[in-house]
Order: C-alpha cells, then structure tokens, then sequence
C-alpha cells in the first residue's frame, strides 16, 4: 500500500566506550529475595517537554463530520452534481455523506465489495451514465487466493441517492499483486483512463520491473475505456509513447515508478503523480508522454541501482523531493482553485502518510517558485479533496475521521517548549545530572559509536504509564511507548585522551513522542558545564580541541570536528524501520546497573516497578539473550561483531531503513542471512581486486571494512561520525579474518591469507627499519601505496605500530597526487583536520569553486584518469573519449569558467539543440534514444550512449521526440572537491581548438 514508510551512525540511545562503569554485564535477572534497583515507580509529574520549538505553520486541521467515523478511511472524494462526499474503506465499503455537515447523519452504503479499496473515480459522463471507476488492490479475505490488482467499472442507479450496484462489475485491467500496488484510477482531460502500478513488491524492486516497459508494473497506463478493442475491455489510444514497440505494452503512458499513490490532473492538463520512496527520498512528479522516472536504477534524482539496465529514454528529475528526515510516505493531492484561501490558488496541495505534514508548492510552467509547509498534523493522510465550496479534505486512516484545512489564528498561543535542559522537568539538578523523581537512568550492554565519546541515559515516563510489549515466537519483540515520553542521552568527550577526570559534556540529545510520532532534539552545553542551550533547527558544528600524549610524553592539541545534528539528521536513524526507539530492548537492558546503593539487573527491577504492560513472566526473564559488549576483548568474536554491526550499521541496513545495499545485519539473522558474503556492493570496490563485502580471511579485500576504516569519502556510516574507531576495527579485522575457518558455503570467496607474500615482505623491511628515509623502507613504501589493498595494509600497521608513525609525512606525499582517491583517502586521518579534503555534496556553492586557481595539467590527469574520467565516456578531445556529448577539444573558446560550471551542474537547464536527447520508435515497436545526429527523407541516424550511429529509414518511424532532460547527469561533482573541480574548469577552459588561420 501507499503508506509505508531513515540520528546519525548510533545516534541512537546507546553506550560508548569506556560506560561500562553504569553496570555490568548479566545473563539474566537476578535470585527474587535480592533488593530490586528501585523498590516502587515514583510518577515523573514535572514534565515541560509539550509541543514544539518551532513557530507554527499557517494552516491547521480541524475535525469535520464530527459524529462519523469510518473504519480505515483511504479515499474521498465529491459526487458530481450531488456534492455528496463519499468515503472509501480499505475493506470493500464506500460511504456517502451530505454536502452539509451539519445535515450529517448515519452515513449511506454506496457500495459494497469482497475486495478491498483504494481509490475511486468518475466517469466523465457520470451523470448520464452512472459509471465508477474503483481501483482494488486484494481480496478483504485472507482465505481468498489474491494475485491480481485491478480497476473494474460498476454501474450506479441513475436515481438520486445512486447506489453503486457490485454485481455490475466489469473488469478493465489486471496486473499482479504485490506489496506496491499503486493506488489510483482517474480520468485526463482527454477523456482517458489513467492507471497507476507500483512495483508489485515490498522492498527495492526485486523483480527488477521498474525499467522495464514489458509489463504492467511501475506504470502509468493510458487506456480507453469508452471505445475498447475487439474482445478487451478497453482501447489503446493511437498516441500512446510504445504502441508498436516490439515487446512493450502498449497501454504504458510513463515508466519507472516505485509506488504512485495518488495523481491528479491541473486544469493546465498536467499529469501530478505523488510516489512514495523506498530508502531516503520521497518524490512528486509531473508526468509526460513516455517518461522514465528511474526507479529503480534511481531513488528519484538520487542513484539507487545504478548497475541495473535502463529503459528507454532519458531518466527525468522529481518536480520535488523529500528526504526521509520529513516524509515517509508521500501522499499525492491537488492543485487547489478554490476562493476559500486565495493564498493558495494554484497550488499543489500534497501530504505525508508517516509525519502528517501537509504542503503546497505552486509551479510556473518551468519550475517551483514556492513550496512552504502549510500544516504539521498527527493524521495518518491518505487522501485529499477539493470540494466545490472551496474546502481542502482530508482523512485519518488511523483515527477514521475526516478533517478540513483552516487557517491558524493569529492569536494562538505558541508552545513553551523547554530552550535550557534546566527548563524540561527531567533533572533535579542539571548541574550534576541528577534525575528529577520518576526519571529512570538505565545503561546498555552493546556501546555504539559516537566518536569516542561517553553516554549517560535517562527514561522518563508521564504519570504511570507503561510500555506496551509485545514478544513474539519467533524471539523478536516490540515495545510500544505512551505519548509524552521523553529519552535522553548526553555525550561527554575526554579532553585529554586517556584521563576520564578530563571529560566535559558536549551535548544531549532528546527524543521526544508527541500525538503517536517521535522528534528529535539537542542541546548543546555551556563552558561552565551547568546547563545546555536548544540547538537550532539544523544543528550545528564544532571544532573541538582535545590533547594527548605524544611517544616522547609531550603534550599534542588536535583538532576535532563535532557535528550536533538537525532535528530531521535525529529522525534519520530513529525510524520507523529502526522503531524509532533505538538501545532500549531486553537484549541491551538484560544487564546490570547500579541504582544509588544497590546493583540490579535492570529488566528485574523495570519489572518490578510496572513499567511494563503486560508484566513480563519472571521465568521469561531468564530466557532473553543478552549482547555481548563489541569492546569485550574476552566475548566471543562473532557475537561481539555481529552485535556491533546491529547497534552502529542495521539503523539503515535493514528493510526500508535507508541504505540500499542488501544486506540485513540483524543480529538474529543467520551470517549466511545477512547479505554480507552473497550480495553484490552497490557503489564500488575501492579499487581492490575481486573485493566483497565481506572476504573471509581477507580483511583488507573486504568492502565493509574499508568503508569503516575510511574518514573521507565512501565512509560508513555516511553521516554523522568523522573518527574511526580503532578498537572495533580490530576487532571485524579479528573476524573477517577468523571466517575462513568456518564451513561458508562452496560459492563463498575465502582467502588464503589476509596479505600477499610481496606485502608481507614490505611490511616486515617498514618494521625491521623503522621506517627510517632509508632506500630499502622508501621502496617498500612506494610498493605498499600502489594499490588499494597494500595501502590498507600499510594504513592499519601505522594504527597498531608507533614506530611506523616516523613514516607518515612519506606516505602522505607518495599517495597526493592519486586521482582516484583509493589510496590517499586510506591516510586522510592521519592529515590535520583544517588539511584534509572537503567535498562538494549536493550544495555547491560556484564562486567558491571559481576563486581557486586550478591546475591544467592536473585538471588533464582527473579528466584521463581521475575522478572527471567518467566525462571522456560521452566527451572526445583529441580523439580520446566518446560521441554522444559535444567535442570539448574548443570548448573554452566557447565558454567563460562560470559557464562550463553552470553547465556542469545544471546540464539540463540550457541543453545545445544538436545535443538534445530524442527517443525514436519505429513502425516495428524498436525504440532507440541518443543524439540526433541526421534527419531527412530518407533517414533518421541516432547515436546512441555508446557512441554507435543507428540510421533508421524515415518511412520506418513512427515517433521522433525531444526530451527535456540531458543525458548527461545530474549531481556530477557531489564527489569532487572544490580543488578537483577548478583544476577540471582550469583544463577546459585552456581548450580553445585549432588556430584559425591569419589573412
């Protein structure tokens, strides 16, 4: 369905090194006559933590229809004529109310199916017909095989209050069931049925139907239903984009969509389709004729399965997109025409399914030139409506009920939501962390990551209220908190590394559930350590200096990055895929903790108090498992990896949880399970030689560990830490390399040996000699910084070994001038902070870029070689590199830097006519998209991606259109440095062709 739903590495509520102290380790509660930790639950009652920090949006909701209630609500929308507002149920009912809410009584039964609904829709004709259009995903009953979605056409009776009649159902199309069904079916402005299809599965498109046009799947189709084909249900309009094509389905309009749920037509004849993401992104698209949208070789203009094959033509970039942080699950809307609220004539009203946001953007022809968010709800939106006295409806698939948009007063009361830590009720005294009565310190058994730093936690709950837990046979289990409470966690980080007297708060971070939905907050501590101040919106960074002691006992200062994350990084990883509560479970609480005098493990006493709801068994107590500590140098090795991979990585690699690798690191899940030594990595190898994710015996040649060893570029997790850890590093090093002694399977990659017999031979000259500048260790050295994996070698013994430490300002040198970035970025921790590369990301700032000098000859070595190699597959100079782009051998006779740079990061927003991208079908069905490169009477010559020239007779096409997006793509120097990319600009800009000759 339409509404399934990624702070930071483990900015989850869990320990840091060195939290051991808060308790030991348990196998299970402890004998019953013992103290428990807490005799009896005193109720926290000081709670400040209500409503929001932020200013509040313009528009509310307020309820309408205020006696009904409907039983799982997905779809409403007016009766032509009438005004009556019918209300679909997902299990077969549609519902009819009166335009008048006042006049509102028993709703009627308009109809009534076995299958259940998600969307409904008008025959233009309605009135004279009496046609509905009702889009079925399943049968209601389980005991009912259901493979197949469909629209079906039903009859009304033609006398006022119509009733729609089931047993007149006529099917229109079919198409297989799944997870992502699509959701709606309505009428163009042409008078054609339009038909969206998702995926058909519940992940990342499994069956790899997204950018196929071979079947119905992650479709909109275009049918015509009032003048079907002989023996069908329906026509094919003669201008539909694959009519012909040799293998496609003719009824395909557009392509490539994960799961469309809900689409609209404006009174401009634009097609708004509103597409609900799958890891990070959630999409709004206007649709054209023949469009691919790129699922699932894209997450909207984000890359997703690049590997995957195209379909044809160009892939097309989101009118707007979302990020996961602030929607979940899109619900598309309408553009809105009414008088009601003249401030939002003409624009697209739209929602979210998981955080209940609602939006308006407005588009001019070209482009967004406003998008605001107009209402911050608790609903569960599945569907919006327009009604003819200029109202904007909505409904509550949870609650059942239906609301109306209003306009905020001006004079409400804004929220006092706590700016200090002092001011939120959780502390009796904040200066010495001391919890307020009935708020729950607690401590976990599994540290995560956080830079190093050390965590303290707190619980608190209004009242007595009580978690709902639910556990399941399978041994999984789901804990379910009331609303108002509140976890808190402060980050303390030593000063002086090695002297846990020197630590000093950095933060605490705060999650909050309000209205059934969870938010994230920080607070950021002062100097004098006394209390913590409410970080903006979007967070905040930090340099902080931390010292340590040098081999020759002198003191060093280091530079160390702190990032407090936004409000929507929190959300990031408290997901609903994480369920959002992360480190609060039985396998982290089945441990000790030490309250004031008394030392008990910590489910016996949460127990004890009634925290929980139903009470857990005494004797189930002893049955839960418990994680080992990752940093346990005595635990088991598979246990301790397996739990670190849970705590710090599963956050996002999980199903739906926003990293599109697939594997699954529950550490439940069987080693063979997990993906880890099956799948393929999505987005590269580093350079390294038959790499895996995970190469038993060979921990060097393991993707996984590179992307935690590294702190720069392809670092894991991607946001939110920028300091390896060290000790867990050693210990996935420990084993991966212990891996190759268990039975793996006969397909599983296992490696004789972690190093070749050449790097062992380079390391043991480096050891022998101390990396001294003599010629034997150099060129060992330069030996070891050649590849990838010699390098990772080198870079992890300069770790382990002080003595190497002399040979660091060596290395550095040797691996500067490496275009790729597989090697120097192996080293990039041992640069200072204010040396080391930054990257552009997605916001680029272009005078930035143009202030810098760029080197030509180094800008000629990335385009050859480097991280622009990838433009010389498209782009020729000199005879070297493709056809399908211009020849760049003039470019910088054409183009001023800014220009190229434009260019570069906008490549579709002024595209040369002789480089427009065209998508060519012929009389037989083929489709072919490249380069126009020839047009006349007798033929059409396309180059396609690949530089081959295709001629086509000009009596064999049927259809030759241009497309508005380049081939070229988007987000090109995300990657690159600000230096890599005015060294590139520098290059080009020297490109000025031939001399022309002198008269």
């Amino acid at each position: 369905m339409g509404f399934g739903t990624t702070y930071l590495l483990t900015i989850a509520f869990t320990l840091t090194v060195g939290d051991v102290s808060a308790g030991e380790s348990s196998n299970g509660p402890q004998e019953s006559n013992k103290p428990y930790g807490i005799s009896t639950r005193v109720p926290w009652t000081s709670s400040r933590v209500v409503g929001s920090p932020e200013p509040p949006p313009p528009y509310r909701t307020r309820r309408a229809y205020s006696e009904q209630k409907f039983n799982k609500p997905v779809f409403l929308s007016e009766e032509p004529d009438t005004g009556r507002l019918l209300v679909a149920e997902l299990n077969g009912k549609i519902l009819a109310l009166p335009t008048d809410e006042s006049q509102a009584s028993e709703p009627q039964l308009f109809f009534e199916s076995d299958r259940q609904i998600y969307a409904f829709s008008f025959h233009p004709k309605y009135r004279e017909n009496g046609y509905v259009f009702i889009f079925s995903p399943r049968y209601v009953s389980n005991e009912v095989e259901s493979k197949l979605s469909r629209v079906s056409r039903f009859e009304t009776t033609l006398t006022n209050p119509r009733v729609c009649r089931p047993e007149t159902e006529k099917i229109i199309v079919e198409w297989p069931q799944g997870g992502h069904n699509g959701g709606e079916a309505i009428f163009g402005p042409d008078g054609y049925l339009y038909v969206s299809t998702g995926d058909s599965t519940s992940s990342s498109d499994v069956k790899r139907t997204g950018q196929g046009v071979d079947d119905l799947l992650s479709v909109i189709m275009r049918l015509d239903v009032d003048n079907p084909d002989p023996g069908k249900p329906y026509g094919i309009p003669d201008d539909n984009p694959f009519v012909g094509m040799d293998g496609a389905r003719p009824e395909i309009w557009a392509f490539g969509f994960r799961n469309p749920w809900r689409l609209s037509f404006d009174r401009e004849g634009r097609l708004w389709v509103g597409d609900v993401g799958q890891d990070i992104w959630e999409m709004i698209w206007l649709v054209q004729r023949g469009g691919n949208y790129g699922w699932s070789v894209q997450e909207g203009a984000h890359p997703f399965h690049l590997q995957r094959e195209r379909g044809p033509g160009p892939i097309l970039p989101p009118l707007l997109e979302h990020h996961h942080t602030e929607s979940r699950s899109i619900t598309g809307g309408y553009v809105y025409y009414g008088d009601k609220f003249p401030d939002l004539h003409g624009a697209y009203i739209y929602g979210d399914y998981e955080s209940g946001k609602i939006w308006g953007a407005r588009y001019d022809g070209k482009k967004v030139d406003w998008q605001a968010e107009l209402a911050d709800t608790s609903l569960r939106v599945t569907s919006f409506a327009n009604t003819a006295r200029g109202d904007v409806l909505t409904i509550d698939h949870v609650g059942g009920e239906i609301f109306a948009l209003e306009r905020r007063p001006a004079n409400e009361v804004e929220s006092q939501f706590p700016t200090r830590l002092s001011e939120s009720g959780l502390f009796e005294s904040v200066k010495d962390l001391r919890p307020a009565p009935g708020v729950i310190p607690y401590s976990v058994n599994a540290p995560g990551w956080h830079d190093g730093a050390m965590a303290e936690r707190l619980l608190a709950m209004s009242g007595e209220t009580k978690i709902a837990v639910e556990l399941r046979e399978n041994g999984s289990q789901s804990w379910e908190y009331p609303d108002d409470s509140v976890i808190l966690q402060t980050l303390s980080l030593e000063m002086e590394k090695g002297d846990p007297s020197s630590r000093r708060r950095i933060e605490s971070r705060m999650l909050v559930k309000q209205n059934n939905l969870w938010l994230g907050y920080t607070y950021l501590w002062n100097d004098e350590q006394t209390d913590a101040q409410l970080v903006g919106p979007y967070g905040t960074s930090l340099t902080l200096k931390v010292t340590s002691k040098a081999a020759t006992s002198e003191t060093v200062t280091h530079e160390r990055p702190w990032h407090v994350p936004s409000r929507t990084e929190c959300m990031f990883c408290h997901s609903r895929a994480a369920q959002f509560v992360i480190g609060l479970d039985t396998r982290q609480l089945n441990r000790n903790h030490t309250y004031g005098d008394v030392t008990d493990n910590q489910l016996r006493t949460l127990n004890h108090i009634g925290i929980f709801e139903p009470t857990l068994p005494e004797k189930k107590l002893e049955e839960f498992d418990a994680f080992p500590n990752p940093y346990d140098d005595t635990a088991d090795t598979d246990r301790r990896a397996r739990a670190y991979l849970e705590v710090n990585c599963s956050i996002c690699h999980v199903g739906s949880g926003g990293g599109n690798s697939k594997i699954n690191l529950n550490y439940e899940s069987k080693l063979e399970g997990t993906g880890l030594l099956s799948e393929e990595f999505l987005h590269g190898s580093f350079g390294l030689e038959n790499a895996r994710l995970v190469k038993p015996g060979d921990p060097y040649g393991s993707v996984l560990f590179q992307r935690m060893w590294r702190i720069g570029r392809g670092r894991m997790p991607r946001v939110g830490s920028v300091v390896a850890d060290d000790q867990a590093l050693q210990m996935v090093y420990d084993w991966i390399l212990a891996l190759k002694n268990r039975q793996l399977g006969e397909d599983v990659a296992v490696a004789a040996a972690p190093l070749t017999h050449a790097e062992e031979g380079a390391l043991s000259k480096l050891h022998a000699n101390g990396s001294k500048a003599q010629r034997e260790t150099e060129a060992a050295l330069r030996f070891l910084v050649s590849s990838p994996h010699s390098a990772t070698a080198l870079a992890h013994a300069m770790s382990k070994n002080p003595a190497l430490d002399t040979a660091r300002a060596t290395v550095l040198a040797a691996v500067q001038d490496d275009q790729s970035g597989n090697v120097r970025d192996l080293f990039e921790r041992y640069i200072p902070i204010n040396e080391r590369v930054k990257r552009l990301g997605q916001d680029v700032i272009p005078d930035e870029i143009l202030s810098l000098k760029g080197d030509a000859e180094r800008g000629r070595r990335s385009f050859l070689g480097g991280v622009a190699s990838t433009c010389k597959v498209c782009h020729r100079i000199d005879d070297e590199g493709g056809l399908v782009g211009p020849d760049l051998g003039g470019i910088g006779k054409k183009y001023q830097p800014r220009e190229l740079l434009e260019s570069i990061l906008h490549p579709s927003k002024q595209i040369d006519p002789k480089y427009n991208s065209y998508l060519l079908v012929t009389t037989t069905g083929a489709a072919l998209t490249g380069i126009l490169v020839e047009r006349t009477d007798q033929q059409v010559v396309i180059r396609d991606a690949k530089g081959e020239e295709v001629r086509v007779p000009t009596a064999d096409v049927a259809a030759l259109e241009a497309q508005k997006a380049s081939l070229m793509p988007e987000l090109l120097l995300r990657d690159w440095t600000a230096r890599e990319t005015a060294d590139v600009l520098e290059f080009l800009s020297g490109l000025k062709g031939p001399e022309e000759p002198s008269n």
